[in-house]
């Protein structure tokens, strides 16, 4: 599946019995434009973002149907 634009975010959408595929993304990945991940569901998504650079966070969805979301979830990391 390849995501070239943000849809909105979990916080702005009705969820409606849907199921939420977390694409889990480290700090430093949220703003890279091109760059592969799977989902913890094994759905593989490829981004694409060629005319901006937009900032992803926490929630932010890049995919929905009528059965399934797919919304970015960033990991913790040790501060230092």
């Amino acid at each position: 599946m390849i995501v070239q634009v943000k849809i909105g975010n979990i916080h702005s959408l009705e969820i409606n019995n849907r199921m939420i595929d977390w694409l889990l993304l480290e700090w430093y990945e949220t703003s890279k434009r091109i760059f592969r991940k799977t989902t913890q569901a094994g759905k593989e998504v490829s981004i694409k973002f060629l005319n901006d650079n937009p900032e992803l966070t926490e929630g932010d969805v890049l995919f929905e149907d009528e059965t399934c979301i797919i919304a970015v979830s960033i990991k913790e990391c040790p501060c230092v």
